[in-house]
């Protein structure tokens, strides 16, 4: 439900309120389908509704990591 919120609040603007529901179904969807593969950008933990940057096996997730780390 926290990455639903973030997607919800980056999407919404003075002009456009998408719908947190849609939001949350569709962070859902994604994040089962492309959590699966050792490959993707984003790992399951192990622990039911918790992912995470999968850095071990996706350069794009690593050079992610980097850019938060260069942030401050």
């Amino acid at each position: 439900m926290q990455m639903s919120k973030h997607v919800y609040n980056m999407n919404i603007s003075f002009f456009y309120t998408p719908d947190l529901n849609e939001i949350r179904a569709y962070v859902q969807q994604y994040l089962l389908k492309n959590s699966k593969s050792p490959l993707s950008l984003i790992e399951s933990t192990g622990r039911r509704g918790y992912y995470r940057l999968n850095t071990r096996n996706n350069a794009d997730a690593r050079q992610l990591m980097l850019e938060f780390g260069n942030s401050l």
